[in-house]
């Protein structure tokens, strides 16, 4: 099994908005011309990626409360040409 698909040193993270316009990507790519810049991941964030931390404030994790809208008997009636 590869583990490089988990390995944060090869991680390729993309952000893509139009405030990156102009000065903030200088590099243009060959076919589309798109516009690109390049820089490695901060020591801080891979530190979190590496040794992530969570601070729980007690609160857990839970399901959303039951949706009485939703169907349970999905059994189809007979016709009924009075109502029809």
């Amino acid at each position: 099994m590869n583990n490089d698909l988990c390995n944060p040193e090869k991680f390729n993270i993309m952000l893509r908005s139009k405030s990156f316009e102009g000065e903030s990507t200088p590099l243009v790519e060959e076919w589309y011309k798109t516009k690109y810049h390049v820089e490695p991941i901060p020591d801080s964030l891979m530190k979190k990626i590496t040794s992530p931390s969570v601070q729980t404030n007690k609160k857990t994790l839970g399901l959303p409360p039951k949706n009485n809208f939703i169907p349970k008997n999905f059994d189809i009636l007979a016709k009924d040409n009075q109502h029809s």
